[in-house]
C-alpha cells in the first residue's frame, strides 16, 4: 500500500462522511429508516498544493498512476493534517482513502512552479464488526432430548478490524427442567402382567392410555414397539429398583382379549429381575 506523498497543503476542505441506510416510504407518508452497516462511508479531503515544483507535482501525478486511479487504496502521512490537535478525529482506525477524482495540475507560467488540487475520500476496512453481539446457544436433539432456545443481544460500540470478518461467538448451556417432550420413557401404573417370567414381561395396554392408537398426550404405541429392538440399551424403573441392560427380544404386538393389547419383552438387565407379579406394581421403562 503505497502512502500519499508527504506534503503539506495549503488548503483544506474536510467533509464528514455517511452511514449507509435505506429509506422507506409508507403509504401513510410516513418514513421508515434502516441502517445497513456500520462503517461510514465517503468522507472527504480536498486539498490545494500551491508552488510546488516540477518534480514534487510528477510524485503526486505517479502515485494517482500507482494506485491505478481509484482502485487501489492508501494511507495518508501526518503531513497533510499538519496543524491540527486532533488528526485522528478525520482519520478513522483502519479506514484508507482512494481518489475521489483525478488531480488537477495548473501550471503557472514563468515560475516553473504548478498548483495541484486532489480530492480523496475513505473507504471502511475490508471486514468490520459491531462489539457487544451475546448469543445464547442452545442444543436440539430430536425424540431423544429437548432444550429451550434463547438469544439476547445487547448493545456494544463500533469497531473494525484491518481485514476479513473478526467474529467470537460465546455460547452458554444452561440446565433447566424436563418439559415433558422425552418420547423414550413410558410409564405404567398397572402393568397388569399377573405371571411374568425371569427377565420376560408382558406388557400391557390396560393401565396405560399412552399405548392406544390416539391419545392426548401424543404417545403412540408405534413409538414403544420401533423402540424394543434387539440390543436397545434400556432402564425399567420397578418395585423401587432401576435394572439396567438391553432387549433381548421383543414379540409382535398381541391381542390380549377384552379390547387389550400387550407385548412380550425378554429383557437381560442387572440386577435380574425377579419373578413379581406386577399387577399392582409401577413400572418406568425408558429407552436409551
Amino acid at each position: 500500500m503505497a502512502t500519499f506523498p508527504a506534503f503539506k497543503p495549503s488548503s483544506r476542505i474536510f467533509t464528514p462522511g455517511r452511514h449507509p441506510h435505506s429509506e422507506i416510504p409508507a403509504l401513510s407518508g410516513l418514513q421508515r429508516r434502516v441502517r445497513t452497516s456500520n462503517v461510514i462511508l465517503d468522507q472527504g479531503l480536498q486539498m490545494t498544493f500551491v508552488g510546488l515544483t516540477e518534480t514534487q507535482m510528477l510524485n503526486i501525478r505517479s502515485h494517482y498512476i500507482g494506485q491505478q486511479g481509484r482502485f487501489l487504496s492508501f494511507d495518508i502521512p501526518n503531513d497533510l493534517l499538519s496543524g491540527m490537535a486532533a488528526p485522528a478525529s478525520f482519520t478513522p482506525t483502519g479506514y484508507s482513502w482512494i481518489y475521489a477524482s483525478t488531480p488537477k495540475v495548473e501550471d503557472i507560467p514563468g515560475t516553473q512552479n504548478y498548483t495541484v488540487s486532489v480530492e480523496l475520500s475513505t473507504v471502511p476496512p475490508e471486514g468490520a464488526n459491531v462489539n457487544g453481539a451475546e448469543f445464547t446457544v442452545g442444543t436440539y436433539i430430536i425424540t431423544e432430548m429437548v432444550a429451550a432456545v434463547s438469544s439476547a443481544f445487547a448493545a456494544g460500540a463500533a469497531s473494525v478490524v484491518p481485514a476479513g470478518l473478526d467474529l467470537t461467538v460465546t455460547a452458554t448451556f444452561t440446565a433447566g427442567a424436563a418439559d415433558g417432550g422425552n418420547n423414550n420413557v413410558f410409564t405404567w401404573n398397572n402393568p397388569n402382567d399377573t405371571n411374568p417370567t425371569s427377565n420376560t414381561y408382558r406388557l400391557y395396554a390396560s393401565g396405560f392410555a399412552r399405548l392406544s392408537t390416539t391419545t392426548s398426550t401424543g404417545y403412540k404405541k408405534d413409538e414403544l414397539l420401533a423402540g424394543l429392538t434387539t440390543s436397545r440399551s434400556v432402564t425399567v424403573l420397578v418395585n423401587s429398583v432401576t435394572h439396567t441392560g438391553t432387549v433381548s427380544t421383543a414379540g409382535a404386538l398381541e391381542d390380549a382379549g377384552t379390547s387389550t393389547e400387550r407385548v412380550t419383552v425378554t429383557f437381560s438387565m442387572s440386577p435380574a429381575f425377579t419373578n413379581t407379579t406386577l399387577s399392582d406394581t409401577a413400572m418406568t421403562l425408558t429407552l436409551l
